[in-house]
């Protein structure tokens, strides 16, 4: 066991004294303690020097390895051209794919070059005379061939155009044909190149505009107008029929569209004309009072009672689809009725029943204005 290294040989005795043995000990002192070896300042010098040595060349190579992104291949291939792959490493040991080559250097000349030609063959052509470099340029750019500005030189119409308008043209695909044809109908002059567009794009024929032109038409209409007319299906005839009426400026080419759209007739519209309505309802008045049958009489008497003003088309025409009597709205006005209820109102007392001499009553008992239609029906269908 570990105390008994500290047993005393007397310890067994049985006059063995323990504070006596711990007293003669104590006054031994400590035992002598063993001594390191301590180099001489010399031998230091010489240690510390070492130290510094690896150190600086610890840190050289760490500044080394840094600058080659810490590869020692980078580094290996600078000073000795290995011709192995370079990679790079990201994080501790993960290797990227090799860097690919440097791409080739861009061509800078091929544009320039196409440009030049471009140019040089406008040159032989003489359309420098024509156009400003910049102009020729910008056509270029836009890809319109010198072969389609010579079709428009070829057919005469190359001054008649900007470059812009070629551009606009071309990039729409308005073939040189279609000019031919306009100005065989006499019309290409009448149009701005953006008219010639839409209407190209938009289908619109030759026959069209040139029918338009003989009726002495096409200066009345834009070119959106005659696109819009065109593309509905409004007729020639119907349109040549309204100029006859003298209806055509009446009307803008929307009223004309929405009205030959809704199977207007002309003689309809020419009878509200006679009878000066057509300066009261809009088109889309006129369109709703024939889909909806109101006759031309109707509006004559209404007009003759001097109760048209009282409604708008949409009450005139709920008035007549309902079979509202002109009996029943006379003596509405008569009694001033008409400024207390709404066409909506007139209606349904009239299709209720209603009598106007029970409104009369009303207002005698001073009932009158504290009711609304409803009311009103509900009191007179409580005794009825």
């Amino acid at each position: 066991m570990a105390t008994e290294r500290y047993r005393s040989p007397h310890s067994d005795s049985p006059d063995f004294d323990l504070d006596r043995y711990l007293e003669e000990k104590a006054a031994e002192g400590p035992e002598p303690k063993s001594t390191e070896h301590v180099a001489p300042p010399q031998e230091q010098d010489d240690r510390y020097a070492v130290k510094n040595i690896v150190a600086l060349v610890g840190l050289a190579a760490i500044i080394t390895l840094w600058s080659y992104d810490w590869s020692v291949s980078n580094w290996y291939n600078s000073w000795f051209g290995t011709p192995e792959p370079v990679t790079t490493t990201i994080g501790t040991g993960i290797a990227e794919i090799p860097l690919p080559p440097p791409p080739p250097p861009v061509a800078t000349t091929s544009s320039s070059d196409g440009f030049l030609d471009y140019l040089a063959r406008a040159k032989e052509l003489g359309y420098t005379n024509q156009f400003s470099s910049s102009a020729l340029q910008a056509l270029y750019q836009s890809g319109v061939p010198l072969e389609y500005i010579r079709q428009f030189e070829q057919a005469g119409y190359l001054s008649n155009f900007s470059y812009s308008a070629l551009i606009g043209m071309y990039t729409s695909g308005v073939p040189v044909e279609y000019i031919q044809q306009m100005s065989e109908a006499g019309v290409v002059s009448d149009y701005s190149y953006s008219a010639i567009i839409g209407m190209y794009t938009s289908g619109v024929t030759i026959d069209y505009i040139q029918k338009l032109k003989a009726l002495n038409l096409s200066g009345d209409f834009s070119y959106s107008a005659i696109i819009g007319m065109y593309t509905s299906g409004v007729s020639i005839d119907y349109i040549k029929k309204m100029q006859d009426l003298d209806l055509i400026n009446d009307f803008s080419y929307s009223g004309i569209i929405g009205m030959y759209t809704s199977g207007v007739t002309l003689d309809y519209v020419q009878r509200l004309k006679e009878l000066n309505f057509t300066d009261e309802f809009s088109y889309s008045a006129i369109i709703g009072l024939q889909s909806s049958g109101v006759s031309i009489d109707y509006l004559e008497q209404l007009r003759q009672e001097e109760i048209i003003d009282e409604f708008s088309f949409s009450g005139i025409i709920g008035l007549y689809s309902s079979g509202v009597p002109m009996s029943y709205l006379k003596e509405l006005k008569a009694l001033g009725f008409l400024d207390t209820f709404s066409y909506s109102g007139v209606i349904g007392m009239y299709s209720s029943g209603v009598p106007v001499s029970f409104l009369k009553q009303l207002q005698e008992r001073n009932l009158l204005s504290d009711m609304n239609y409803s009311e009103v029906i509900n009191a007179y269908l409580a005794d009825n």
